[in-house]
């Protein structure tokens, strides 16, 4: 009898390094699925015909706005700022007063600050107004107040809608 060499299969083992990198490009496999199969869907739930129809909007800056601790550092030496909450029902007036004062050839730039911004809202302290101080750790106004600024400082404030009116020189009629 011819001496045959049998071939004997060994067990395919693997050392520990070889199955933490098998699991590790695995782990990778799936995850690369998911993200494309997320890719995809968000891709056919999108209409494409929608954002071509899009133009893009230039952005614009309203400088007329201002935050009540940024009001005295305006490039003006004399200006008025008017306080109140944009969330407000009379806001509209409000609003309406300031542009109407505004139009005027001889008017002082007015700057209007929104109670209801976040970095305003500490201000709002209608039962301890305090709005002739340059203190901001002190300064508190209530629903409505107008400055009058002048060099960087506050030259008179008025906090009843009849005293701004009278200020900014328009008369509405109250509903």
């Amino acid at each position: 009898m011819k001496n045959q060499k049998k071939r004997i299969k060994s067990p395919n083992v693997m050392s520990d390094d070889q199955n933490e990198v098998r699991n590790f490009i695995i782990i990778i496999i799936v995850l690369l699925v998911i993200i494309g199969g997320i890719y995809l869907v968000s891709r056919l739930l999108t209409n494409k015909e929608d954002s071509k129809d899009q133009e893009p909007v230039a952005g614009s800056i309203n400088y007329n706005t201002t935050l009540i601790g940024n009001m005295l550092n305006k490039p003006d030496d004399e200006y008025f700022v008017l306080i109140y909450d944009s969330k407000d029902i009379q806001s509209i007036s409000y609003s309406g007063l300031a542009s109407a004062y505004s139009e005027n050839e001889d008017a002082l730039p007015i700057y209007v600050a929104d109670l209801n911004n976040e970095l305003n809202k500490k201000y709002y302290d209608p039962e301890n107004i305090n709005a002739n101080t340059t203190n901001f750790d002190k300064f508190k106004v209530g629903d409505i107040t107008l400055l009058q600024i002048s060099n960087k400082k506050i030259k008179k404030s008025y906090t009843k809608i009849e005293d701004i009116k009278e200020v900014l020189k328009k008369d509405f009629d109250e509903e």
